[in-house]
């Protein structure tokens, strides 16, 4: 073990793969989606040995879109809905908040970063 828990995983995944051999069925190889680099939090599905991971591609899919769709909405949306705590993300990519809020100064930031604090439903309340 190298003591980067990220590479002992890829190691350990990598010779589980290993074991597969020439008998096993090429779509039912086993699979390991990463990536890349070692992320914050990880999700690991396991399968049995009846059946093979190709029977989750369509699922995978499927809940890899829904998480990404949740992510997103919980990510930019305003911060009075749950997500978005202190309007980070807001700030993060410069969004303003609220566009009526800057709709006089449109023209003159065109192009430009801005560097405004972002404005909520709740800043209005």
């Amino acid at each position: 073990m190298s003591g980067d828990a990220y590479e002992d995983a890829v190691r350990i995944a990598t010779s589980i793969k290993d074991l597969d051999g020439p008998n096993v069925n090429p779509v039912c190889h086993t699979r390991l989606y990463t990536h890349g680099r070692r992320t914050e939090r990880s999700l690991v599905l396991l399968h049995g040995f009846t059946n093979c991971p190709q029977q989750f591609d369509a699922l995978g899919k499927q809940f890899f879109e829904m998480l990404l769709q949740s992510a997103m909405e919980g990510f930019f949306a305003d911060p009075i809905y749950g997500g978005n705590r202190d309007k980070v993300s807001w700030r993060m990519v410069g969004y303003p908040g609220l566009p009526a809020t800057y709709a006089g100064k449109a023209l003159e930031y065109r192009g430009k970063k801005i560097v405004i604090e972002p404005q909520s439903i709740a800043d209005f309340s």
